[in-house]
């Protein structure tokens, strides 16, 4: 199945009850939103790796509630997705799960919050880098144009008062 290719009923890995409100969300999506070919590849993936569980885990239910999105998201994280990836899916069906929400086709929202991320620490330049940065002299053009570029920049300064 190709990633622009609509998912239908006959998939049994979609659940009857969201394979339509998917679809009408996509077309809306495309259609009144001016979604690119990239933004609706993106919500078909991430609808249909919640199908698959859904299809694959019938204890879980096929009604989009949030402990189904939380279920899906330990799973996920189970199979070794980064909280950086789970939070692309979790984006994609957080927002479709709202729509139907707001077009009074549900009652109850199934959004779930994006996971915390872990920050990541930059490196950056020791002060001796910094200073043979600083004392370095070009000899040749390109080399001059760089290094006016770069001295030319903004950057941040700390004051040892």
């Amino acid at each position: 199945m190709s990633a622009t290719e609509p998912l239908r009923a006959t998939d049994p890995t979609t659940p009857p009850a969201l394979d339509g409100l998917f679809e009408q969300f996509v077309q809306r999506g495309r259609y009144l939103r001016n979604w690119t070919p990239k933004t609706e590849q993106s919500y078909r993936q991430a609808h249909r790796s919640l199908s698959t569980t859904l299809a694959n885990r019938p204890t879980v239910g096929t009604r989009l509630t949030k402990e189904v999105v939380q279920s899906w998201i330990v799973g996920l994280r189970q199979r070794g997705l980064a909280a950086g990836a789970c939070n692309a899916y979790l984006r994609a069906i957080n927002s479709f799960s709202s729509w139907p929400l707001t077009e009074r086709h549900i009652d109850v929202s199934a959004r779930v919050p994006a996971l915390r991320e872990p920050r990541r620490i930059v490196e950056t330049f020791s002060d001796q880098q910094v200073s043979a940065l600083i004392r370095f002299r070009p000899a040749s053009l390109p080399q001059r144009r760089l290094s006016t570029l770069l001295k030319g920049l903004p950057c941040a300064t700390v004051d040892d008062d």
